[in-house]
Formats: structure tokens, C-alpha cells, sequence
């Protein structure tokens, strides 16, 4: 089969234009493995090993954070149920932060402007959506959520697929669409369910041999210790300008990913031609 083939100059530009959109999304991508990684060690420390809490009671100040926000954390510990929590802090379960949306679109309601997440488009371990579909042409109900709902793959939950929508859309109904009871509670509830120790408890208690899900009921027994409304509201200034950012490197990974589709058979075939000082230059189309 006879293909034309660019010269090597334009195949060394082409390499050139597309592997600097490759870079770049790769680089926005690594951006938001680091702020997700800062993210769960915030959380880890300040609702798990009760760090503010430890240095207080050992008369330090707490690292990290100003006078106000250390000031609501408690001195010391006490006796639980699930061992020993901060002072004042009350044993609940997952229900008493977080609950289910179960808003559906019907079939005839879906169209092309409508963007679909399903469990495929949700990357393993990673807050971060990296891909996501058009409504247009799915045959069946499918969940709604809103920009900043909490996305959990309830199918295999073992495969870890949790993430914050950069969107509001429809998704699949084997994804549970999740918020906080309360808006002070969106990043401790975001938190605990990407959390490793909820995704076992999941994965222990999904139902089905070949297939196995986990229902919201079963979900929102989770245990866990409940800080008070003004320290969740404070985690949330912390956590909201990673998100935020995590968010925009999303969408602008998913541009550059399309710029390259679209240029790369251009290219190839000769229907787009690269200027020559371009191709003696090597500068890069961004």
C-alpha cells in the first residue's frame, strides 16, 4: 500500500509540535498527582493522626496553620469506640457528612450538549478526570450531578475510581453521586471516601459474584469521627484552591489533548504544512 510520507525535516517538526503537547499535558497531569498527594496528607494529619491535636496536648504549637485555626482543635484525647479520638469530637458514620443525589435524566432527556461520565472515564486512585463522553445517543436513564459532587464507582469498588466532577453532567448509575449534608463538610466527605480504609470497607461489603457493587445503605454505615462544623469549614479554605486548580489542569489537558488529535493526521497527510522557519526552528504550536 503506497502512504505519503513528509519529509524527515517536517517529520522531526511534527515530532517536535506534538511532543511538546504531549509534555505539557503530561506535565499538568503530574501537577495534580502532587496536589492530590498534599491533599491526603492534610487530611491524613488532621483527621486521622490528629497531629494539631498530638502537639497541643505536648504543649506545641500546632506546624502548619495560623493561631485561629489551631485554637479549635481540642488539647488532648479520649476513650471511643474506634479508640482515641480528640476531645469533643463525636463518633458518627458516613451518613452524618455525606448523602446520595438520585436526581435521573430519562433517555429522551440526554442530547449532545450534556456531558456523560462513566466508570470507564474514571482513572484508578486519581481524583483527577482525565476523559470524559456526550450524552448524545445513551439508551438509558443516567444519573445527574453538579460541578464539585463527589463520583464513586460503586461496580468493583475495589478498583479505587473516586474523583470530583470539574463539571456538572450525567453519569453512569453504577457511579454514586455524592455531597456533603452540609456545605462545611464537602472536603472532609471528599476525603473519607477516597480514603483507602473506605474503599476496603466497600469492597468487603459489595454484593455479586462476577460483578460485585456496593449499595449507598451499606456505604454510609461507615465509621468514622466527626470534627466540628468550624474545623471542616477551615480544612475546605485549605483544600479549595487545590481543587480549583486541579480543575483547570484538567480542562487544559483536555484541550491540548484535542489540539493534538486534530493536528497530528493534518500533519501527517500534508494537508496542514508547517511554515519553513518552523521546521528549521522547531517551535513548538501552543
Amino acid at each position: 500500500m503506497k502512504v505519503a510520507v513528509p519529509s524527515l525535516r517536517e517529520q522531526d517538526c511534527i515530532i517536535g509540535v506534538l511532543g511538546s503537547l504531549d509534555d505539557r499535558i503530561t506535565l499538568l497531569r503530574e501537577t495534580n498527582t502532587t496536589l492530590e498527594a498534599i491533599a491526603q496528607a492534610l487530611f491524613k494529619s488532621w483527621f486521622v493522626d490528629f497531629d494539631p491535636v498530638r502537639a497541643k496536648q505536648e504543649g506545641r504549637a500546632p506546624e502548619g496553620m495560623d493561631e485561629a485555626t489551631a485554637a479549635l482543635f481540642p488539647d488532648g484525647f479520649e476513650e471511643s469506640e474506634l479508640g482515641l479520638v480528640p476531645k469533643g469530637w463525636r463518633l458518627g458514620e458516613l451518613r452524618n457528612i455525606a448523602q446520595t443525589a438520585k436526581r435521573q435524566l430519562q433517555a429522551s432527556e440526554l442530547h449532545a450538549d450534556l456531558l456523560y461520565v462513566g466508570l470507564e472515564h474514571i482513572p484508578r486512585k486519581s481524583f483527577s478526570l482525565t476523559d470524559w463522553g456526550r450524552a448524545e445517543g445513551l439508551e438509558s436513564a443516567k444519573s445527574a450531578f453538579a460541578e464539585d459532587d463527589i463520583l464513586f464507582g460503586k461496580l468493583r469498588p475495589y478498583f479505587h475510581k473516586v474523583v470530583i466532577a470539574p463539571f456538572s453532567g450525567v453519569c453512569s448509575t453504577d457511579i454514586l453521586v455524592c455531597q456533603p449534608t452540609s456545605p462545611a463538610y464537602w472536603g472532609v466527605a471528599a476525603m473519607h471516601l477516597f480514603s483507602v480504609p473506605l474503599i476496603d470497607y466497600a469492597d468487603r461489603l459489595s454484593n455479586g459474584a462476577k460483578m460485585p457493587r456496593v449499595t449507598w445503605k451499606d456505604l454510609a454505615a461507615y465509621p468514622l469521627c466527626v470534627p466540628s462544623a468550624e474545623i471542616a469549614r477551615r480544612f475546605n479554605e485549605a483544600l479549595e484552591p487545590m481543587i480549583a486548580r486541579m480543575k483547570a489542569n484538567i480542562h487544559q489537558a483536555r484541550t491540548l489533548a484535542a489540539l493534538r488529535d486534530t493536528l497530528l493526521p493534518r500533519l501527517i497527510s500534508g494537508q496542514l504544512r508547517l511554515p519553513e522557519e518552523q521546521a528549521q526552528l522547531g517551535v513548538a504550536l501552543v
